[in-house]
């Protein structure tokens, strides 16, 4: 069941159809009901809340646990807890709000409410984890998931990354080298990001400058001198279509898409022939479609018996990925309590190991900022891997689940052969793309930027925003990341009845998000973005008709009529003050946090968000968790990233054994 009429509850209704379940929208909730998502965010929650709640979990029928999710704004403990919020005061709070400025500073919602968006996928798989844990323990599960994390985990991971692991120097997008950016064609936008050598030598050869690749061999070299490649580069393409521009960059390997409007997307010869009209129902559809295209085939029998009820500690996934998307679901899926081993192919590591940014500014393989923070609760296994096919083979038999995202190649190149997941038993094979891996552009190149020009994000937020605005965070990297780590928790505790293989586009997984850019759900409310006297910002929201009770807040008589001036007025005198009354009476408000006001929010830290784990190598660290945990309880299970092989030793002959014996016991503890 859902309750609640808000953003968050339409999301987590419209994902658990597209998935399958048999769900309903309700007011209220029966006893008997199994699963219920709850979406508390314009409302908060109070003691008679939690004691409705806490009357479910202890009054559950004989043989049926059941899991009950709390959506909150900032989670239901820490100094912030059970205060109601706002797709505004979420992004706000979460560091969305602040990966989308102007060249004035000026902070810009995203269209579509994508704060309260994320946060009602990440209920839906939150949902599948209570499962899990309520099979496993035999008791009911109240789980409490946060939306200001759930935003910051959806939207500037990289970004905190960057600042918890003191990195030094520019983080995130800002890392790019040149050309990158967006930039103007004869009929239209293309964005362009380029950071590898042999892109740029690529893009000189394009644009008729040879001799930039020995003017500028290397990516400080390029960095420094950024202006004038870009005004030679925007020179180019101003006199061509934006579309030709996109052929000819892509035919040379150049990561450069056109920036197209969403109805362009949903007409794209590579949507088209995805069929994303039939799988998505049209744009009219209530039900948003699954970003993937998924072949399923009945499995074959089992060698041993499958557990009448499965839990995500029974589940075994293989690993062969880099970047973000790919790793980061298989941290989920580990966090949630599965056995991920990554197998890594020392001829070609992962460019985020290679390449940092590196903890403490130091480079090393093991203090790879972005690796650590995407790759944790998992093994990493070298022996053999890309050299032996033996090894490859062995852990595909192993695993339910294979996520790659690095293409038919490079899984060639292990010596898999055809990919078969599962031993012979049945698995999924889940392979994650920028468009897909049929269609007329499945050998396009990208980088998250490009992926939300291609698909329409871009566009959107022009749109929305009126000017142009550049957005930092790969959004399109965290939406694939979840949808993987969802498909794969919802097929293994459904039984894994049949054999998959999930070809999932990051274009699509934004698209999805902007279906319905301009819908409004839940009650209609006026959001307010107000700067202080000291320079900060205050996000602030209210119902229509709630006027009086933000004046009465204030100390203000409910008569004055102007409300953002009473707000404007009361956030000059002392904003701490006037934030607190406002929050005290009921009404949504939190300071805009930038990325380095995430990492020391007093909320997020109240309640683990950020948690201490111990590296070999850099020692104390900490890692970005899941947003949700046990209500009540500490956030436990997180181990930090492996050790490049850490976990070769004893590796093939575990994977060995159970092939040979066809049990269904894992590779190590």
């Amino acid at each position: 069941m859902v309750l609640g009429h808000g953003t968050v509850a339409r999301t987590a209704y419209e994902t658990l159809v597209s998935l399958g379940a048999d769900v309903a929208t309700v007011s209220y909730v029966a006893d008997d009901a199994d699963i219920v998502i709850c979406d508390r965010v314009a409302e908060g929650t109070d003691e008679l809340y939690l004691s409705q709640v806490a009357h479910w979990v202890e009054h559950r029928p004989a043989g049926r646990p059941g899991t009950w999710v709390t959506v909150s704004a900032f989670g239901l403990d820490g100094p912030a807890g059970g205060l109601p919020g706002s797709d505004l005061v979420c992004a706000a709070a979460g560091g969305m709000l602040a990966a989308l400025t102007d060249g004035d500073g000026r902070f810009h919602q995203m269209p579509g409410e994508q704060a309260l968006q994320a946060t009602g996928l990440l209920a839906v798989l939150s949902a599948l984890h209570g499962i899990s844990l309520s099979r496993r323990d035999g008791i009911a599960v109240h789980l409490d998931l946060s939306a200001q994390e759930a935003t910051a985990f959806s939207s500037v991971q990289q970004e905190l990354a960057h600042i918890l692991y003191r990195c030094g120097g520019a983080g995130g997008a800002a890392r790019y080298s040149a050309p990158a950016g967006v930039f103007e064609c004869a009929d239209g936008l293309i964005n362009i990001i380029v950071i590898d050598d042999h892109q740029f030598a690529r893009v000189a050869e394009v644009v008729g400058q040879p001799e930039w690749i020995t003017l500028y061999p290397t990516l400080p070299d390029r960095v420094a001198n950024g202006d004038t490649i870009n005004s030679v580069v925007q020179q180019w393409l101003a006199t061509r279509p934006k579309v030709e521009c996109e052929r000819l960059m892509q035919a040379n390997g150049v990561p450069a898409t056109a920036v197209r409007t969403i109805a362009e997307v949903n007409t794209s010869d590579q949507f088209q022939e995805r069929d994303w009209t039939a799988r998505s129902g049209g744009c009219d559809s209530a039900v948003s479609p699954v970003p993937a295209v998924i072949a399923r085939h009945p499995a074959p029998s089992p060698p041993g018996e499958k557990p009448a009820e499965p839990t995500l500690d029974d589940l075994r996934v293989v690993e062969v990925t880099n970047v973000l998307a790919g790793p980061l679901s298989g941290s989920i899926l580990g966090a949630m309590g599965a056995k991920v081993v990554r197998l890594e192919d020392q001829a070609r590591l992962d460019v985020y190991r290679r390449n940092g940014p590196f903890a403490g500014g130091e480079v090393g393989l093991e203090r790879a900022a972005y690796f650590m923070c995407a790759n944790y609760c998992k093994q990493s296994v070298t022996e053999g891997v890309g050299e032996d096919p033996e090894i490859a083979r062995l852990a595909l038999g192993w695993a339910n689940v294979l996520i790659e995202n690095v293409g038919a190649s490079r899984l060639a190149r292990l010596g898999t052969g055809p990919v078969t997941v599962g031993g012979g038993a049945g698995g999924m094979a889940a392979s994650i793309s920028g468009y897909g891996r049929s269609g007329p552009h499945a050998d396009f190149r990208g980088y998250a930027p490009n992926v939300h020009a291609y698909a329409g994000l871009t566009e959107a937020i022009h749109e929305a925003v009126g000017s142009r605005v550049y957005l930092i965070g790969a959004l399109a990297d965290y939406a694939a990341a979840i949808w993987v780590a969802t498909l794969a928790a919802a097929w293994y505790l459904g039984g894994a009845h049949d054999e998959q293989h999930v070809d999932l586009s990051m274009a699509e997984a934004v698209a999805v998000k902007l279906r319905h850019p301009h819908r409004e759900v839940g009650k209609v409310t006026q959001s307010l973005l107000m700067e202080t006297a000291d320079g900060r910002t205050v996000a602030v929201s209210f119902s229509a008709g709630d006027g009086g009770c933000v004046a009465r807040a204030l100390g203000r008589q409910a008569s004055d009529a102007d409300v953002a001036s009473l707000v404007k007025r009361a956030l000059s005198e002392d904003p701490e003050a006037a934030v607190s009354s406002l929050q005290k009476a009921g009404i949504a408000a939190y300071f805009v946090r930038l990325t380095a006001d995430v990492v020391t929010d007093p909320q997020l830290r109240a309640r683990q968000f950020f948690l201490p784990v111990d590296h070999p190598v850099v020692g104390p660290a900490e890692i970005i968790t899941l947003p949700w945990k046990v209500a009540g309880c500490a956030r436990t299970g997180y181990r930090s990233a492996p050790l490049l092989g850490a976990d070769d030793a004893g590796a093939r002959e575990a994977f060995a054994v159970y092939n040979a014996a066809g049990s269904r016991q894992g590779v190590t503890s």
